[in-house]
């Protein structure tokens, strides 16, 4: 089935627009008609005739020039209907389609950044359960050396870099988190 097909069938006011074309094309046969019978009987008149018609000719061909005029107006009207029916209807359905292509990468967008932010959860777990190992060490080296000037110092130092690398970890989580909500 074609894309056509399926336009076509998601959308009966096309079917109702072919209608409005063959009744116009018709209709259109049919004045078609009226002008080659009056052209007929127009060459069939005498040049006197022609030249001098009377009151009744001129109000006859009057007459036409205005079923002529009325002729056209009606059918611009039937098409420029026909024209904005068929317009509104590809509207609709491009709008459908927009949305249903929207919602398909928002799911997949959805589907990324839930994923991407377990594996950097997980991530930034195992980089603290290293971290922490490689802290208990240096407690422990503290212990060890703790009576010397420098123990003081090298105390500070521990829980400076421990409160360094907890809020850097944390800023890397808002900064992703910042990045997704773009």
């Amino acid at each position: 089935m074609s894309d056509l097909d399926k336009y076509q069938e998601s959308f009966p006011i096309l079917e109702e627009g072919a209608e409005v074309a063959e009744f116009l094309q018709d209709h259109h046969r049919e004045i078609g008609d009226q002008v080659t019978q009056l052209a007929l009987a127009a060459e069939n008149q005498s040049l006197l005739s022609r030249l001098f018609p009377t009151r009744l000719e001129k109000v006859f061909v009057d007459a036409k020039v205005q079923a002529a005029t009325t002729e056209l107006a009606f059918r611009h009207a039937a098409l420029e209907l026909s024209a904005k029916s068929k317009m509104e209807a590809v509207e609709e359905q491009c709008q459908n389609m927009i949305r249903t292509v929207k919602a398909h990468h928002r799911a997949q967008f959805a589907r990324f950044v839930t994923t991407a932010y377990q594996d950097l959860q997980d991530d930034v777990f195992d980089k603290m359960k290293r971290h922490l190992e490689s802290s208990k060490k240096r407690y422990e080296l503290y212990e060890e050396y703790k009576e010397l000037p420098t123990g003081k110092v090298f105390l500070k130092h521990i829980h400076s870099s421990e409160e360094d690398f907890f809020d850097w970890l944390e800023s890397l989580m808002d900064y992703f988190r910042a990045i997704t909500d773009e």
